[in-house]
């Protein structure tokens, strides 16, 4: 049986939607009529919000006296549901949503009873529903939530793994030029090591790419400067390189 709804009050601890993610937040007081809610989110700025952009009315509440532990109280709050986050275990949710039934929709709730052998409380609840909104295993159907296709899933395994080799190839990068930087021995190259220098020519000069920055960033080079030091340290410029 579905819990009774949480009564919505001052300090009632909310997920709100903005910007496409969830967020934790209180309820800065109780609406009348069709005011729009005044809450105050984790980073203590308040916003207004229809009701439809809150997804989760809590029975927890923040500590309303003195009204410094507001904040403090929520961010505790916080930090339990992105714990709860962590420890949802969606891959395997999503395989025995699959086994069971993959065209049918499924309640929050009835989700949460497939994940917790015992009953959940409201820290797993909006654990869960956290995993949900930013993961691809499941779409959402207006308040329910319907599991992706196995095809659709694979690409997404295919499209992470992809993610991770490139992010393996620009730490190796990263750690080599950093190293170089800090006066150490240019060899042993790494295989995409050409790639890098042309990388570095375009910051020297600078004309990034998205690609360049974000090698620089992972080396913790910084600016146009770091950029030519670190090719005269190669030996593919010299100091008095003609960047123009």
């Amino acid at each position: 049986k579905a819990s009774e709804p949480a009564l919505e009050r001052q300090g009632s601890v909310v997920e709100f939607r903005r910007g496409g993610q969830l967020l934790c937040g209180y309820l800065a007081g109780t609406p009348q009529g069709r005011l729009r809610y005044r809450v105050i989110g984790v980073d203590g700025r308040p916003c207004r919000l229809r009701r439809d952009k809150i997804v989760d009315v809590s029975r927890e509440q923040v500590s309303t006296w003195p009204p410094e532990n507001r904040l403090r109280s929520l961010r505790v709050v916080d930090e339990n549901r992105d714990r709860a986050r962590r420890d949802v275990d969606l891959a395997t949710l999503w395989q025995v949503v699959i086994e069971a039934d993959a065209d049918r929709v499924w309640r929050l709730d009835e989700l949460l009873g497939l994940h917790h052998a015992i009953p959940a409380d409201a820290t797993q609840r909006v654990g869960l529903l956290r995993a949900l909104w930013q993961d691809d295993y499941f779409d959402r159907d207006g308040d329910d939530w319907r599991p992706r296709t196995p095809a659709a899933v694979q690409q997404m395994d295919a499209a992470a793994d992809r993610a991770a080799e490139r992010k393996a190839r620009q730490d190796e990068l990263a750690t080599w030029l950093r190293r170089v930087a800090d006066g150490g021995a240019v060899e042993p190259r790494p295989a995409e090591a050409d790639g890098a220098v042309v990388l570095l020519e375009k910051a020297a000069v600078q004309q990034e790419t998205p690609e360049s920055a974000a090698l620089m960033q992972a080396a913790h080079l910084h600016g146009a400067g770091s950029a030519f030091d670190l090719l005269v340290r190669l030996g593919h410029w010299t100091a008095d390189e003609n960047r123009e």
